[in-house]
This record gives C-alpha cells, sequence and structure tokens, in this order.
C-alpha cells in the first residue's frame, strides 16, 4: 500500500523534522437440547450463512444491528439458537435461519423482542425463567448449564442492538453530524476566554520580566537542574542513558526551549509542574531523599514565579486576538464543560476481549470490559503508565500481563474451534528505531514459544502466528514463524497514533491493517488450522511473557475477536476512532447580528495522549433557544452569505504556536430556514472534494485537513484546566484576529523582491503550489511524474500540497505531504538510477571521503548554492553526516556498522530530508 511516508529529521531549521481482535462464549463441552429442561439431546449441524446481507430488509440499518449484535454471535450458530429454530426444525420461530433477512423478519415477529425493554424480550425470559437451551457450562459444575449468564449475554446483545445510543458500544455506521447537531444540548458555560497570569518565553509582547532563560537559569537550572539532571536530559548525555526533553543540557538557551516546548514546569501553579510531580509522586531520579527533594524543587519554581510577579515591570498578558475593541474571538471553555460523546459506533460481532484503559479505579489493573468470561483483566507494573484521555504508556521495562493462565485460556477457546480470529489496537510507537521485533501484544509462554504476536520492527508491523500450514522445523512453526511482515519500503508503521489490526483465517491467512486499509502484504502460509496453539500460554502488552522483545509507546485500546473482521468492518471500526471525546461549543454568536445569538462553532476534542489535544471537524451549528434564558426565537430567521476565513484556536488566551490547521479555511454560511426545528441547522467548515486514486472514485475527501493537534499545558482537571477559544481572521466581513504585537493579521501575504542575480526572477515569491512542487523534485532529480512509483503518490495527495503561495498558509499536513512525495522520488533515485553513482550499500558510509561525496551531491543537484536565504554546504553537512547528525541517529541501532538494507534506508532518509526542505517548497 501507499502507505504515510517515513517521517525524517530534517535538514536545519528551513526543512521541518519529519517523523513518523470470540462469539459469546462457546465453553460447552457438549450440545444442549432445544426443549426446556436439562435433557440433553443432538442438535442438527449447521450448513453454514446462506446470507448474511442485509440489503432488502425492511429496515436495513435495523437489520445490521440485528445481524452485528446477535445473529452472528447467538442465534445463527448450530451449537446455540439455529440447531432448532430454523425453517423446518423443531424451535419455533426461524430467527437462526441462516438467511439473515428471514432471521431477521422472524425474529419480530409474535413479540419475541421488546424494543422499550429489551430485559422483557421472550428470547431473554425463556431462558431467565423458564431454563430453556443454554450453551454455558457454570464452572467446575459438572455439566450443569449457567442459565442466568446466558440470558445476561442475551440480554446484552439485545440492548446493543435494540438501544444503540445508550450502549457503551454498537454496530452503526457513525452518525452525521445532522444527527448529534439534533441532539447536542445548551451549552453549560459560556465564559470569556482568559489569559494565563505568567507566559515563559516573553513570546508575547508586553515582555514579561523574569519569564526568560535568565529567570530559569536563576532560580532552576543553575542551583538543582543542571547539577542533578544533566546525566540524562541533555543532548551531551551518554547515549544509553539521554532522554528528551534536554531541559539540563549544557546549553542554558536549548534547556530552556526544551523546558517551554515540553511545558516540564507550570508556572502559573507550580505544584503542578511536572519536574516536581516527578520527585514527589514517582521518585524519579533523586539525588537524595525524594521528599526533600520534591521540595527543593517545587520552592525553586515557586520562587521563579514570586520574582516575576513582584517585577515592577509585570504586565499580566491579554487574550491574543482581543488586543483592539474589535473583537473576533469565540467565548472560552475547558474540555470538562463540553459534552462527552456516548458510544463508540465500533463493530462489536464476536468479540471476546476489550482492554480500553480508561482506568476508572485508579489502580494498577486494566480491567477486560468484554462481556464474555472469563474477563482477563491484565495487570500493570510499575514501569507502565496511564494516559490521559484513556490508554497506557510503556516505558523500559514496562508490560501489562493477564491475572492468570485460566484467563488467558479464554482466547484459546474461543478461537481455536472457529480457526479465525482478529486482534485490533490503537497504539502509538514511541519512535521507528526499535527491532527483535519489539512485541506489542503476544498470547505467548516465552521469547521462543507463543500462539500468536503483534510486534514491531522499525518502520514495519509483525504478525507471528503458529499455524499447522507452515513447513518449518518444530521450533520455529512454535514461534509463529514464518514472520509476516509489512513491506519495509512501504513504511506503514509510524511514531504517531495508529489504527492496526491482525487477522486469521484459513484461507487468507494473516493479514494486517493500517489505519482501515489492507496493507496488500499476502501471507505465504494458507490453509492450515490453530490446532496446534497451547491453552497454558498468557496474554501480554508491552513485551513477550517474561519481559522479552520490550516495546516502547503508547496502546489505547485492544479488542480480540473470534472471527476475522471484513475489510468493510475494519474501516468502521477505524471511522469511530478511540478515547473519551467531547462536543465543544464554541459561541460566536456575538461577533455578527446577521447571525442568531444560539450560533456556535462545533468541534470533536479528545485527549490525544500526555502532551496533546485533538480538534477536529469543526462546524457552523446554530441551536434552538435555550430554554433557562430569556431569549426565544431566532433572530434573524436565516443567514445568507456569512464568510468565515482563518480559524485559529487559543489556548490560555494564548494563540497556538503550531498546529493551525484550520489557518485556510475559507467558508460562507447560509441556511434558508432557521424556524425548522426538524432540521439540524448546520454547516461543515471543512469542504470535501472528489478524486480518482488507484483508478477508484473517492468522494467526501476533506479539501484541507480535518483535524489538528495541540500542545496540552496544563492538563483538564482543576481551577487552571485549560481553556480554549477560537479567533478569526475575518467573520462576515470583521478583520480582527491579531497577532502576537496586536497588529491585525494581513489576509494577503506582502511577498519580497525576487532575490537579485537569479536566472528566472519572473515568480511569485512564497509557496510553491502543488504542480510547482512535483515539478521542481522532477527537475533536480532528474525523474519524470509520469515515473510509475511517482505519478500515484502525486495524485494521492496533491489535495494535501499547499494550494496557495502564502506563507502563513503553510501547515504541518502540508509538509508530511511534501516529505511523501520526496520520498517517492528519493526511492526511485537510490534504487532505480545512477545518481549516486552505484555505490556498494553495504560500505557506503564506511569512509569521509564517501559520506562527502552523498552531501556534495545532494547539496549540488537540490539548493542553489551562493544565495543568502539557503544553508551553506557546511550546515547541510554538520546536520546530515555531522556529530549527533542524520548518520548517527538512524545507524545508532548497528552501532554505526548497518548493512546494505539499512544504508539504503539511511541513504533514501538522507535525500528525503534535503529534497523536502524549503528547497523545493519556497520559491
Amino acid at each position: 500500500m501507499n502507505g504515510p511516508s517515513r517521517l525524517i529529521t530534517s535538514v536545519n531549521n528551513y526543512s521541518t523534522q519529519l517523523s513518523r481482535l470470540l462469539g459469546a462464549c462457546l465453553m460447552v463441552a457438549t450440545l444442549y437440547g432445544c426443549g426446556s429442561g436439562s435433557g440433553v439431546e443432538n442438535s442438527p449441524s449447521g450448513t453454514g450463512l446462506v446470507n448474511d446481507s442485509c440489503d432488502g430488509a425492511s429496515d436495513v440499518q435495523d437489520c445490521r444491528g440485528f445481524r452485528n449484535q446477535i445473529w452472528l454471535d447467538i442465534l445463527a450458530r448450530p451449537e446455540r439458537c439455529a440447531g432448532c429454530h430454523v425453517e423446518g426444525g423443531s424451535g419455533i420461530g426461524a430467527f437462526g435461519q441462516s438467511d439473515i433477512l428471514v432471521a431477521y423478519e422472524a425474529v419480530k415477529a409474535n413479540n419475541r423482542i421488546d424494543r422499550n425493554d429489551p430485559t422483557n424480550s421472550f428470547l431473554v425470559t425463556k431462558i431467565r425463567d423458564e431454563n430453556h437451551f443454554c450453551w454455558i457450562d457454570i464452572p467446575g459444575g459438572g455439566g450443569q448449564k449457567d442459565f442466568a449468564e446466558c440470558s445476561n449475554q442475551l440480554e446484552t446483545a439485545l440492548e446493543t442492538w435494540l438501544n444503540p445510543s445508550s450502549s457503551g458500544n454498537n454496530n452503526q455506521p457513525a452518525e452525521d453530524l445532522g444527527s448529534v447537531a439534533s441532539r447536542l444540548e445548551w451549552p453549560s458555560v459560556n465564559a470569556t476566554p482568559s489569559a494565563e497570569q505568567i507566559i515563559l518565553g516573553n513570546v508575547s509582547p508586553p515582555a514579561t520580566p523574569g519569564a526568560d532563560q535568565a529567570g530559569y537559569e536563576t532560580h532552576v537550572y543553575n542551583p538543582i537542574v543542571n547539577q542533578y539532571c544533566s546525566r540524562c536530559h541533555s543532548e551531551d548525555a551518554p547515549q544509553a542513558q539521554r532522554q528528551q526533553p534536554y531541559f539540563a543540557d549544557t546549553d542554558p538557551a536549548a534547556a530552556f526551549n526544551a523546558l517551554v516546548e515540553n511545558r516540564k514546569i507550570d508556572i502559573n501553579n507550580p505544584a503542578n509542574s511536572r519536574m516536581y510531580l516527578r520527585l514527589a509522586q514517582e521518585s524519579h531520579n533523586c539525588w537524595s531523599a525524594c521528599d526533600n527533594d520534591a521540595a527543593a524543587m517545587l520552592a525553586a519554581i515557586q520562587a521563579w514565579n514570586t520574582a516575576i510577579i513582584q517585577n515592577p515591570s509585570y504586565v499580566q498578558p491579554v487574550v491574543e486576538g482581543t488586543e483592539t475593541t474589535i473583537q473576533t474571538t469565540s467565548q472560552g471553555l475547558k474540555l470538562e464543560e463540553g459534552q462527552v460523546i456516548a458510544g463508540g459506533q465500533r463493530v462489536t460481532s464476536g468479540q471476546i476481549a476489550l482492554w480500553e484503559f480508561k482506568n476508572l479505579d485508579g489502580d494498577n489493573v486494566a480491567e477486560d470490559t468484554s462481556t464474555v468470561q472469563p474477563k482477563i483483566d491484565l495487570v500493570l507494573n510499575d514501569n507502565v503508565d496511564w494516559v490521559g484521555g484513556w490508554g497506557i504508556e510503556f516505558n523500559p521495562g514496562g508490560r501489562a500481563t493477564a491475572a492468570s493462565i485460566a484467563d488467558s485460556q479464554k482466547l484459546h477457546d474461543q478461537i481455536v474451534t472457529n480457526n479465525a480470529f482478529t486482534m485490533e489496537a490503537w497504539v502509538v510507537p514511541a519512535n521507528v528505531t526499535q527491532e527483535g521485533p519489539a512485541i506489542m501484544a503476544s498470547y505467548s509462554f516465552s521469547d521462543t514459544e507463543r500462539n500468536f504476536s503483534l510486534g514491531q520492527t522499525l518502520y514495519s508491523y509483525e504478525f507471528l502466528n503458529r499455524d499447522t500450514a507452515s513447513g518449518l522445523d518444530v521450533a520455529n512453526r512454535a514461534n509463529g514463524q514464518p514472520t509476516l511482515i509489512t513491506d519495509p519500503n512501504d513504511e506503514d508503521l509510524q511514531a504517531t497514533q495508529q489504527h492496526v489490526v491482525i487477522t486469521y483465517d484459513s484461507v487468507n491467512g494473516r493479514r494486517i491493517y493500517v489505519n482501515g486499509q489492507f496493507t496488500g502484504d499476502v501471507d505465504t502460509v494458507t490453509g492450515g488450522s490453530l490446532s496446534d496453539w497451547d491453552p497454558s500460554y498468557v496474554f501480554t502488552l508491552g513485551s513477550d511473557v517474561g519481559g522479552a522483545n520490550q516495546w516502547l509507546g503508547k496502546i489505547r485500546m485492544v479488542a480480540i475477536y473470534n472471527r476475522a473482521l471484513t475489510q468493510e468492518e475494519i474501516t468502521q471500526n477505524f471511522d469511530a476512532g478511540v478515547g473519551q471525546k467531547y462536543h465543544l461549543l464554541f459561541k460566536v454568536g456575538h461577533l455578527s447580528p446577521n447571525i442568531p445569538d444560539t450560533s456556535y462553532i462545533w468541534m470533536e476534542v479528545a485527549e490525544f495522549d500526555d502532551y496533546s489535544y485533538l480538534f477536529s471537524n469543526p462546524a457552523f451549528v446554530v441551536l434552538d433557544a435555550d430554554p433557562d434564558s430569556t431569549i426565544t426565537a431566532l433572530s434573524p430567521t436565516s443567514i445568507s452569505s456569512v464568510q468565515i476565513q482563518g480559524m485559529r484556536i487559543g489556548v490560555n488566551g494564548r494563540l497556538a504556536a503550531v498546529g493551525q490547521a484550520f489557518l485556510n479555511m475559507d467558508e460562507t454560511i447560509s441556511m434558508s430556514d432557521l424556524t425548522d426545528t426538524n432540521n439540524p441547522r448546520h454547516v461543515n467548515l471543512i469542504g470535501t472534494t472528489t478524486a480518482t486514486i488507484d483508478g477508484v472514485v473517492t468522494n467526501n475527501i476533506p479539501v484541507r485537513a480535518s483535524g489538528t493537534i495541540i500542545a496540552k499545558q496544563n492538563g483538564t482537571e482543576g481551577d487552571t484546566a485549560d481553556q480554549f477559544y477560537l479567533t478569526f481572521e475575518n467573520f462576515d466581513g470583521v478583520a480582527g484576529a491579531q497577532s502576537q504585537n496586536g497588529t491585525p493579521i494581513p489576509l494577503n501575504y506582502a511577498y519580497p523582491d525576487p532575490v537579485a542575480g537569479l536566472a528566472n526572477s519572473n515568480y511569485i515569491a512564497g509557496v510553491r503550489m502543488f504542480e510547482e512542487i512535483n515539478a521542481t523534485m522532477s527537475a533536480v532529480t532528474g525523474i519524470g511524474v509520469t515515473n510509475p512509483s511517482v505519478q500515484p503518490v502525486f495524485t494521492e495527495i496533491q489535495q494535501q500540497l499547499p494550494s496557495g503561495v502564502a506563507l502563513e498558509g503553510f501547515l504541518a499536513s502540508n509538509q508530511i505531504a511534501v516529505a511523501k512525495l520526496s520520498l517517492a522520488y528519493c526511492g526511485e533515485l537510490v534504487d532505480n538510477t545512477s545518481f549516486f553513482g552505484n555505490p556498494n550499500m553495504a560500505t557506503v558510509f564506511d569512509t569521509v571521503a564517501s559520506q562527502d561525496n552523498i552531501v556534495n551531491k545532494l547539496y549540488d543537484d537540490f539548493i542553489i548554492d551562493n544565495v543568502a536565504s539557503q544553508p551553506s554546504r557546511a550546515e547541510v553537512s554538520n546536520l546530515l553526516i555531522g556529530t549527533g547528525g542524520l548518520l548517527e541517529q538512524l545507524s545508532a541501532s548497528c552501532s554505526g556498522s548497518c548493512d546494505a538494507a539499512r544504508n539504503t534506508i539511511i541513504l533514501k532518509s538522507m535525500c528525503v530530508s534535503v529534497l523536502s526542505s524549503a528547497s523545493a517548497t519556497v520559491q
């Protein structure tokens, strides 16, 4: 597949740094009879599913809920209901029929379900009150049936089907904004945006005396940090101990910048500072007694706070965007003041284990929240941390292990009988340098004996699975080999949040899906069975059992199924997303007389991780009048041609320095009838288009980024929780959004004159647009734009490349697209041309001369020499092959002496870092 590009270390500041889940409880040993009581009789064997499509049903959506929640798992199973309840069977009602359309109509007939009270449904009461057919044994009960558990499972399945909005999971596709907007509640808070008392770094005039590098040095760096933290949190620390951020770097300026960028000190609330809490709560790197060390750190931060506030020249910062009398800011909201988005619209049919990592009890146990017994609760060791917004993070030595072998055996018992399974996870790899493979999830006994595992090797996902079809010797087969690994050149794994799914069935073998799409990597082992699986193995996250093959990163959710999910189902679960999400309604009705006072900008907001928030899918929404206010009517009753441009997100009175993906917003709002309460009044603020990708016409492709990441500052709890607001360059004709110095931000960039002496000065200075970037890369590499390795990539990502020349409109998403396109060119350049002189890739970096030749070739062909705005040859060389440069970083895993395959990757990375820099994007 055309996966996301490798995100590669940048070349100087002119190049952005590019980086990077079975039926419900199959536990019977004998088949149980269809009649009442406890007699045992043989059920007729099933013949398989004839039709599982709801197309043609009287209510397609309702039929799909029936299919996914109860029919597949219970009613259509031969050992459960389909043994009798089929056409011509001994049971009354063919709701177990192998044709979904027949079963759906049969279950609705004769009052077998109660939509108002699913617990009172005949299907449930027949089992619960009359001890009708049950498929679950009481553990240790000598074959007695657990009628309570059977009725509970059936009740839960009915509840999820009949009342999906009240269920934690449901199988309906994600709702569109219209249906969401019709249920939005009136916001309980509409506060004026407020600014933090102190902003570190003097970034917002008037300058805050003492909130700078000198203040940090005086109160925190010199007395504590430089002495006790520099052996790890410094770029000069030994490689084995070095940890980011480098807030204790030997360069005080770099240390202060790292402190500010990573928010390790909360100067407005010192007791909330991470540098203090690590000592006080986690006893991290204490240099004497931890209590005393924590107190000293807190006192130092408090002293810095006091010195800033008491400075006679101190002036509290104002909210950016309100520096003039013209108001173009929304009202402010904290995350807890939003409305929690219920449910996840996920496919759950066949789900036998689920870990959501909500940490409701605050302990070291991650609960299996599935409905299938026994629960596989996971015990977290001391090196696993809980992550805000639901998740866990694995640090060195961290793992989460099932509480018992007996619990883990559920996986064996549920999966082996079906000879198929799926594991689904949302993961955030810590980096793209982990090898081994580093094990994310494993059902195993050791690092050489496993039933299945999901792991990481550099930019690839690995899927190991014990399968009788493997032609390998017993030992390798027991270790899940041969491994299925995603193509390293596709770089499917990236150090960012990804949805990864692995599936197995005997026909297709193993498959891997990333972000909803099949990677295209085909299994060579098919046609076997899972009968060799060992029931005594243990399920573990973060490593193999015992800690071998450690993996570092975050996991937001894991689900396991006793069947192979389809492409459609995997895509649906990807679209549902993960983690706790909120509706935030930012009031903008006060910004224009041409819109109702009940007008809001709606956004979906979630904690992305411990350090950031995800803002996505903005829309303009008009609500009904607040029943608790004096507003009784909508005025005006229609909206015509209200323009919204250049939306920015502010946090704690300050516009976020990065992540402003909605800066290029330019949408016109028009609504003809605001009095029609049956028609939700909303307009999406991200336009869409249609494109042909790999020969397939795809609709509703966003024309620009539909979401963005904003750095977390104070977090989501307490009086100092982060408060968000919005500003606009233009809201219905008022251009009043302000820059940091109080000057209105211009809507048109003032372009400089061309640099004198260039051969062609007939150009518009600024950012090259998508076609220009493609043409530039083609020209400097000599690879034609129609090259089969390049053209499909450009076709896929051209909507993500810059569409305008304004420098202020260049976004992070644009740079990612540039990097992906440059990878296509560089891949072709290294693999199929003599651009670098056909060097021996096993020794290409062995000599200084060879390294210099590569740097010179990249510089001479990709960068215009003797132009003041371009980096010098020495600067490029230092960042590519110098100390701490790209070569050193990417060869660290092989101790500086890498094989040809690794060197090829490094060379491509060097090429990408230069080609994707401003030399290709700016003119």
